[in-house]
C-alpha cells in the first residue's frame, strides 16, 4: 500500500442546474508549486432536496505516467457565509473509491479524499490517495 497526498488549486469550469433542482459542477486543477505535474478532474452532483449530501461524482487524476479513476462513496459539499465579508465559500470533502487507472497506473485499487474550499469560482483541494501499486 502506497500513499501521497497532493494539492491543487482548482477552478470551476462548469455549473449547470437541472430541472429537478440537481446541480452538477465540473472542477479542474492543477497541482501547486512542488508537487510536479499532476492534474485533477473532478464532478459531483448534488440534489436539491438534500443541503450539503452529495450522490454521484467521479475524479481523475492524472501524473506523468497515467491516470487513476475513482468513483464517488460518500461526501459533503458544505456552503457557509463568511460572517465579516458576507462571502460564500464551499467545503468539499469526498470519499472515493479507485476503480482503476491507465499507464503505469493500470490496475490500481483503493481510495481517495478530496477535501478543501472553493470560494467562487477558484479553489484548493488537497488529494489523499492509498492505492495499491501507486508510486507517486
Amino acid at each position: 500500500m502506497l500513499q501521497c497526498s497532493l494539492e491543487f488549486d482548482v477552478e470551476v469550469v462548469d455549473e449547470q442546474r437541472h430541472l429537478n433542482g440537481m446541480r452538477y459542477i465540473w472542477i479542474e486543477g492543477c497541482a501547486s508549486e512542488g508537487a510536479g505535474s499532476w492534474t485533477l478532474a473532478l464532478n459531483y452532483g448534488r440534489p436539491k432536496d438534500e443541503e450539503s449530501s452529495l450522490e454521484e461524482g467521479d475524479a481523475a487524476i492524472t501524473g506523468p505516467n497515467g491516470s487513476i479513476f475513482a468513483g464517488l462513496e460518500s461526501g459533503r459539499a458544505d456552503i457557509v457565509n463568511d460572517e465579516v465579508s458576507g462571502d460564500e465559500r464551499e467545503l468539499l470533502s469526498l470519499a472515493l473509491r479507485v476503480s482503476g487507472g491507465d499507464g503505469k497506473y493500470a490496475g490500481v485499487t483503493g481510495s481517495a479524499l478530496i477535501r478543501g474550499e472553493l470560494a467562487g469560482v477558484e479553489g484548493r483541494l488537497t488529494a489523499e490517495l492509498s492505492v495499491e501499486t501507486l508510486a507517486c
